[in-house]
């Protein structure tokens, strides 16, 4: 028996056993001081007063021991010197210190008068509350373990002990306090974040009222590869305001059209929201949510006619984006090498160290030439990233960068072409620096930086949570006529553009007027053409138009009679749009919203509305449809017209993209990290809450969460008999 260990095979009693089980006759008979006998005699002791024919170690115990040892036990407990580590109130004499595994037995063990046979818990390992040496501590939940000089307690009670050296009132309440109310254990603070997160969804739930409202619906796994749904709530609130608000996140198991929508329900069911209030779905573009015909959005508007189904505008121009990259063979080889030139130059941590070095070499010999101003948050230390066919944005992205870093670029790429030992260990390096010091690929690159900002400008006009799909579909018009534009008279600047970046880096400008194979063929094609026309007709007229062509196959919403009607609404350019018939008609397709009587009504409400609303200085320039619903409710017309206001609520519900749910998963990325990738869903779904409407949890007051704390169970602690008076 090694020392401080207790022999593992004793049998147990339940999860309990004897302490005249648990220790040898001669162990505790023998020792009237118990730090003075030693140990290995005490261990040496039952190998010889054994019965015969017990084996040497680990023997099983089939009977109790004599009473009588029994009895020599209770007498030598009895005997103890009151000032051992079992009464814990003195300091221990120096003798050597015995296991901890007994000292826990023997702080946890019977008082004097206990009877001889008292059966106690099996000693475990010092717990959490006990000593260094392993005397009794305060062992209730939530109890701290005392810190060893240059330890961790972990990142809660580091925060913890940081805070109450900043607060007094909080150090005073820890020390002074209770010793059994810490409110630090593990299901302590799991319990105030599910308070914390029900008092944030009532008050979520509070301001939809009874309104209808609208979904927007993602899935995406976790460090825990583990399929996870956000839903958002959209809605118009009392202020004439349009709101995205987190309700709630769930793990489904079942990534099917039926399993999603079951999950879907069940958590619209759990928070009191009913189906039949739903006017708008939003999701991305994938088979088991569009589905025609066993999509979720079908499902559910089987369930819920009225709830019309928005595919994500972000998502379709991003489609946009992956088509343009891959319109003609010249284009798809410039995005091919693109990666890999990113990859050459940032493979290495020493090559990443290089291409930062040039580029803030250029950046000061700029500023001392006066070419570049600085400040504030300008020229920030940036890298090379990949662009990525589900992130917005992430193509034009790296063209930048790569315009912005091409003498750092092109350095870096000589330097590699160096220091290969041999041809083969250069990575294609060389072949890709011929390539980018060619007018082709500058004119390539700053073609799609011109074409890619006017998409992007419009990507970031979508993400914004108060778009409504009448300003969304303005937009799109509007990108429209700019690359109908750029078609018609982008051609000569932007060759001037592409020659003037070739002088300044030293690139040669070819002869535009040379011939050259059509379409990119060989050079001893018959059929040649010039090299103004290849870049003209081949490169930069095909990508336009595919362009165009792609936006009007994938935005064909502008075409749908709900869109039209609600394009009415508009306020721009004094309702300049304004139909009576139309706007009948969109509340003809709202049914479930109208009634025979407010249809005849409204006939007579709209034009008394538009003579209303034009002569009203308030009203002078209203730009959208989200500005007119917020001025309704500051000049409380929305009182005076409620079909209008009502219409104008259908109108705004309706999802435009899907980008607040995409940051839902951004944060759970900071909150299920992988040093906490087994956090519970409950959990997660909890701290998600808080964490997403976290200004909304600020305005909480903290008497609310103490509250709903205090009738979640009862507890050792109680709040003061003035907290039942609040509500």
């Amino acid at each position: 028996m090694e020392m401080g260990k207790v022999e593992p095979n004793i049998p147990l009693e339940n999860g309990r056993r004897n302490i005249a089980q648990s220790m040898e006759p001669s162990l505790v008979s023998g020792s009237t001081d118990r730090h003075g006998m030693d140990l290995e005699e005490a261990q040496a002791q039952p190998r010889k007063n054994g019965p015969a024919g017990s084996p040497s170690k680990n023997r099983r115990l089939t009977q109790p021991p004599a009473r009588s040892h029994a009895h020599e036990a209770h007498q030598a407990h009895e005997q103890r010197p009151p000032n051992n580590l079992a009464a814990g109130r003195q300091t221990p004499p120096p003798s050597p210190a015995p296991p901890p595994r007994l000292l826990a037995v023997a702080a946890s063990s019977p008082s004097a008068a206990s009877p001889p046979n008292a059966v106690i818990s099996r000693a475990p390992e010092p717990a959490r509350g006990t000593g260094p040496r392993g005397e009794p501590g305060c062992t209730c939940r939530g109890a701290r373990r005392p810190r060893r000089p240059g330890l961790s307690a972990g990142n809660f009670r580091e925060f913890l002990d940081w805070y109450k050296d900043k607060n007094k009132d909080v150090k005073d309440a820890f020390e002074n306090g209770q010793g059994n109310a810490l409110m630090i254990c593990s299901r302590i603070r799991k319990d105030l974040a599910t308070c914390c997160a029900l008092e944030v969804t009532k008050v979520i739930k509070n301001e939809l009222g009874d309104k209808n409202f609208a979904i927007l619906v993602d899935e995406a796994r976790d460090c825990l590869i583990k399929e996870q749904m956000a839903i958002i709530l959209r809605f118009l609130d009392d202020n004439g305001e349009l709101q995205e608000r987190f309700l709630a996140i769930k793990h489904i198991t079942d990534c099917t059209s039926a399993g999603i929508k079951e999950a879907l329900f069940h958590v619209l069911k759990y928070h009191g929201l009913s189906i039949n209030r739903l006017r708008g779905q939003g999701y991305d573009g994938a088979s088991n949510m569009r589905g025609e015909f066993n999509g979720l959005q079908k499902l559910i508007r089987d369930e819920s006619p009225y709830a019309f189904y928005v595919h994500c505008f972000a998502h379709q121009l991003q489609l946009v984006v992956v088509t343009v990259a891959q319109c003609c063979l010249v284009i798809a080889d410039f995005f091919n090498s693109l990666p890999l030139i990113v990859t050459q130059v940032g493979s290495s941590c020493k090559r990443k160290d290089a291409l930062l070095a040039k580029h803030q070499d250029d950046l000061i010999e700029m500023m001392e030439n006066c070419k570049i101003s600085s400040g504030t948050g300008l020229h920030q230390e940036t890298n090379l990233a990949r662009p990525g066919a589900t992130r917005c944005g992430s193509h034009l992205r790296t063209l930048l960068r790569v315009y912005t870093m091409w003498n750092a670029v092109v350095d870096v790429l000589a330097i590699v072409i160096e220091d290969s030992r041999e041809h083969t260990s250069q990575g294609g390096a060389s072949g890709l620096l011929v390539q980018m010091e060619c007018f082709q690929f500058v004119f390539i690159m700053i073609f799609l930086i011109n074409l890619l900002n006017i998409t992007n400008m419009l990507s970031q006009a979508l993400q914004r949570k108060n778009q409504d799909v009448v300003e969304a579909m303005r937009l799109i018009l509007d990108v429209k006529e700019a690359l109908q534009t750029m078609r018609d008279n982008g051609y000569e600047p932007l060759c001037k553009q592409a020659k003037h970046f070739c002088e300044e880096h030293g690139i040669d400008v070819p002869n535009m007027d040379d011939l050259v194979g059509a379409m990119g063929q060989s050079a001893r094609s018959k059929n040649k053409v010039t090299r103004d026309h290849y870049f003209r007709v081949s490169i930069f007229s095909v990508a336009i138009d595919a362009t165009l062509t792609e936006m009007n196959h994938r935005f064909n919403e502008v075409n749908t009679d709900l869109v039209d009607c609600m394009s009415c609404l508009n306020p721009a350019n004094n309702f300049s749009k304004f139909n009576d018939e139309k706007l009948i008609r969109l509340a003809e397709i709202y049914v479930e919203d109208f009634t025979q009587v407010e249809w005849l009504l409204l006939r007579y409400e709209l034009p008394t509305f538009l003579t209303n609303i034009r002569r009203s200085e308030e009203f002078d320039g209203c730009p959208d449809i989200s500005t007119l619903a917020r001025l309704m409710v500051q000049t409380m017309k929305h009182r005076n017209f409620q079909l209008v206001y009502r219409l104008i609520e259908l109108t705004l519900i309706l999802p435009v993209a899907t980008s607040s749910v995409e940051r839902i998963f951004s944060a759970m990325k900071v909150i299920k990290t992988d040093l906490r990738n087994k956090i519970s869903d409950d959990w997660l779904n909890d701290l998600m809450v808080c964490y997403c409407e976290k200004r909304m949890f600020k305005s909480i007051p903290d008497d609310q969460i103490m509250i709903r704390f205090q009738k979640k169970k009862n507890r050792k602690g109680h709040l003061p008999p003035e907290y039942d008076v609040i509500s």
